[in-house]
């Protein structure tokens, strides 16, 4: 019997992962669009000027001032994804689906993406058939929530928008890491192409998303420190002073972005910033349980393993009090990063993205550490008690799979309507924010569904309360 399980073992957990991937798939394809897609996608107003400095340096040099100079990359990517993409794909689908499905495609790969990367770091393989990473990607794939606790501990966003600026950079800065960490785990020499995709990292996450430049300039010192026993190589030591410049100079121009200065009257002190860093804490740790749930398995599990005497667990208990300095460094920088409306207390779930994405890594590995290590007479019991708290994510994340009907029906109206400027239900919101109840301010929104060939001409539309 025990030879059975572990020959087909492999198998199930493939077949199991391959369910949740195809369940996430449906769940992203009933997210709804958001409010920042036709600028960012169309290259309008404010944005276009990134297109034209992709390095910020009139920003630097000239004294340029305009939203995001620093995040050239993730607006590029953005834009030419969804104006490329979505017309592909629409030889097989209608013009509304393709948008959908062009959002939940790129969803999916770098969630997967994600998944192996911190399996790989879990199981110290890269094999995607080895049953170790196999094992590492269950253990942590109910933790990348779509509907349940996202709001608190989201690594793959709602908003598409958000996703290009926040998920898709970090999943990257995370790909570096990841060759770096074989590195010194196996003492091996990094392979040329592998140092060709680094480089290219180097100089492009620095200009992606509004986190990777505080990311870099505290992970890559805490990394040197960390492996001072252990000499990096000159590749790695120069790579990692190579970032930590470019992300110095791009934190700097980013400083120097408009946002910075409009809206003063709806900024804060850094004083009352940091005061309102503890209630941003508690919120997160109490409003939803996934994040206090994830906080208490491994706290259980370092105990464990603190008390377990396992010799190789030292390494780890290790790692993890460099990852919890990187973790608390970062909080205790959030506040200066500024202030926004939309985040009264500092923290919200994309500005802790990379602490998730931490304590997730943190979990993953203590959690796989024990089951290989704990004693046989409690591993069933640790293992059933891992399936437990595992259950807990998978109940809390709903389907939803009606979440975006209303958005649907919408376009849907747009499309058949006769009318230059449609009148349309007040009962969700179509690629804005917030209500349009002046047809004026759909001019970019009708302009991209008219790109999409969502509709046969450019339609403006307005909505009543």
């Amino acid at each position: 019997m025990k030879r059975i399980v572990e020959k087909y073992l492999p198998l199930l957990l493939f077949v199991l992962l391959l369910i949740d991937f195809g369940y996430s798939f449906v769940q992203y394809l009933h997210c709804n669009l958001d409010g920042d897609m036709a600028e960012g996608i169309l290259r309008a107003n404010r944005v276009d000027k990134v297109f034209h400095d992709p390095f910020g340096i009139g920003v630097f040099f000239s004294h340029e001032c305009y939203p995001n100079p620093n995040r050239f990359f993730s607006h590029w990517s953005f834009s030419y994804y969804f104006q490329t993409f979505p017309l592909i794909i629409q030889k097989y689908f209608s013009p509304i689906d393709s948008i959908y499905i062009s959002c939940a495609i790129v969803k999916l790969l770098f969630k997967i993406l994600f998944i192996y990367l911190i399996a790989s770091l879990i199981s110290g393989t890269l094999n995607v058939l080895k049953r170790e990473l196999l094992v590492a990607a269950i253990i942590i794939t109910p933790l990348f929530q779509t509907f349940g606790y996202d709001g608190y501990m989201g690594v793959i966003i709602q908003s598409i928008t958000y996703f290009f600026f926040y998920s898709i950079p970090l999943c990257l800065l995370v790909l570096f890491f990841v060759p770096v960490y074989f590195s010194l785990r196996n003492k091996s020499i990094i392979n040329f192409p592998t140092k060709i995709l680094m480089l290219f990292l180097v100089i492009i996450l620095p200009f992606s998303g509004p986190l990777i430049p505080g990311i870099v300039i505290i992970a890559c010192p805490i990394f040197i420190v960390y492996y001072h026993k252990q000499p990096l190589s000159r590749f790695i030591f120069h790579t990692f002073i190579l970032f930590t410049i470019i992300s110095l100079y791009s934190l700097y121009i980013g400083t120097l972005g408009s946002e910075n200065f409009e809206n003063a009257s709806h900024t804060i002190s850094i004083i009352e910033r940091y005061s309102r860093l503890p209630l941003g804490i508690y919120n997160h740790l109490t409003q939803k349980i996934g994040l206090s749930l994830l906080l208490g398995a491994i706290i259980i599990n370092t105990i464990i393993i603190n008390n377990g005497h396992h010799q190789n667990g030292k390494p780890i208990l290790k790692l993890f009090k460099a990852l919890g300095l990187f973790c608390l460094l970062y909080l205790l920088l959030l506040p200066l990063g500024g202030y926004k409306i939309y985040r009264p207390n500092t923290l919200r779930f994309d500005t802790i993205m990379p602490i998730t994405i931490c304590m997730i890594f943190i979990y993953g590995l203590s959690t796989y550490f024990l089951i290989n290590n704990i004693n046989n007479k409690f591993r069933t019991l640790y293992v059933l008690g891992i399936i437990f708290f595992l259950s807990i994510f998978i109940i809390a994340d709903k389907p939803k799979f009606d979440n975006n009907n209303c958005e649907r029906q919408t376009l849907k109206t747009m499309a058949t309507s006769s009318d230059n400027i449609v009148l349309l239900g007040a009962d969700c919101n179509v690629l804005s924010w917030n209500k349009i109840k002046d047809y004026k301010d759909s001019e970019l929104p009708a302009q991209l569904l008219f790109y999409w060939h969502v509709t046969s001409e450019k339609k403006y539309y307005y909505q009543n309360e």
